[in-house]
């Protein structure tokens, strides 16, 4: 019994001691090696992964500097240079440091700066250390050239459409408005409901062909914005004249909250007054019967810049209020709610898509079952 312990014991040092030379052995050919150490295949797998990967792969450090970019992104670089690493993004990529710079968004498009040049998709991702602080970021590009023609050449074809069907929507409406005029005097009063809301339809349809118009030439550049020194007041007060109609029928009130000192905004008039129409209408849809619609607008400073004033109009109504998950969409082209008073989803970003063309930006604040506030800025003339 005791020799098989002692056997047991020998075996078991002897297993010791060949473990031991195997770990020796294998540190001393780790160290001559060099440069491809046995404990550095793990980085030179994530090399050769990077560099195969389509998509392109750039590090970035605190100060923007490139640390480490993979040969797909080395590709795309618009200026390319023979020595990438060490230098400032906006060196060799001017147009993806502005938008990384001046934007928080996580992904967005890079249009090209030239027209021979792709589109390209950025997804841009922190990177911290264990403590959470931020030491750069990971950026991947994607080629999105391909799917951006196909886009731009489905609105190109939309845009023709629509475009077509405004002359005979237009002489649709004509006619209706001359057969009102011509039968008014012998004409049912069933025959008169039928008229005038074939009318108003009619009116509506065409309504909704110039939005989408006017947001196609917004968004393209093709409707210049004329400029000037805007009573703002004065336009709130004709824009609330105009909506008294509306409001009387569902015997809401409008209350207008404006400082006897409100100082004229930098706009185009046209433009803020179709603003101020669709926000206005909107509220009173959404109101109930008997509810309330706030109007206020106050001057601040920017919050950029403390030396420049800015307007702040807001207007708030008493409806359902809008669902969290959809006020992050709700400036999207044909989103909207469940609501059965929803229209077609363009009155929104008609608004948004013009304050863009101002420089300005729209929000909504909004708690289910109590209310929206939407409110947008405005450049006051220095």
């Amino acid at each position: 019994m005791n020799t098989s312990l002692v056997i047991q014991s020998l075996f078991l040092l002897l297993s010791t001691v060949v473990a031991l030379l195997i770990v020796l052995v294998i540190w001393r050919f780790a160290e001559r090696s060099s440069p491809l150490k046995l404990f550095n295949i793990t980085p030179v797998a994530y090399r050769l992964l990077v560099d195969n990967m389509e998509e392109g792969i750039i590090v970035l450090n605190e100060q923007n500097r490139v640390v480490s970019i993979n040969q797909a992104a080395i590709k795309i670089m618009p200026r390319p240079t023979e020595q990438l690493i060490g230098q400032r993004i906006g060196t060799v990529w001017p147009e993806l440091a502005h938008r990384i710079n001046g934007s928080s968004d996580k992904l967005f498009e890079l249009e090209p700066a030239e027209p021979e040049q792709p589109y390209h998709e950025i997804c841009a991702s922190p990177l911290c250390d264990r403590r959470g602080n931020v030491e750069g970021q990971l950026l991947t590009i994607r080629d999105i050239t391909v799917r951006k023609e196909r886009e731009l050449l489905q609105q190109d074809m939309t845009r023709s459409m629509v475009h077509d069907l405004r002359a005979p929507i237009s002489n649709s409406l004509f006619a209706l408005e001359m057969l009102k005029t011509a039968v008014s005097a012998f004409v049912s009063p069933d025959d008169r409901i039928l008229l005038d809301m074939t009318y108003t339809n009619t009116q509506q349809t065409l309504q909704l062909v110039n939005q989408i118009l006017d947001i196609h030439r917004l968004e393209s550049g093709k409707i210049p914005l004329s400029l000037s020194r805007v009573p703002l007041a004065a336009i709130i007060q004709d824009v609330l004249t105009a909506q008294q109609i509306r409001a009387a029928k569902k015997n809401i009130h409008i209350q207008c909250t404006l400082p006897p000192d409100l100082p004229p905004a930098w706009a185009d008039t046209a433009l803020l007054t179709r603003v101020l129409q669709n926000l206005l209408d909107n509220a009173i849809k959404y109101s109930p019967r008997g509810g309330t619609v706030h109007i206020t607008a106050q001057a601040t400073f920017c919050e950029t810049n403390t030396a420049v004033q800015q307007l702040l109009i807001s207007i708030t109504d008493e409806g359902p209020g809008i669902p969290h998950t959809l006020q992050q969409r709700i400036f999207e082209k044909y989103i909207t709610g469940e609501d059965a008073n929803s229209g077609s989803g363009l009155g929104l970003p008609f608004c948004q898509t013009v304050l863009a063309a101002h420089g300005e930006r729209i929000w909504v604040n909004s708690i289910p079952g109590g209310g929206a506030t939407f409110t947008f800025t405005l450049a006051a003339p220095a």
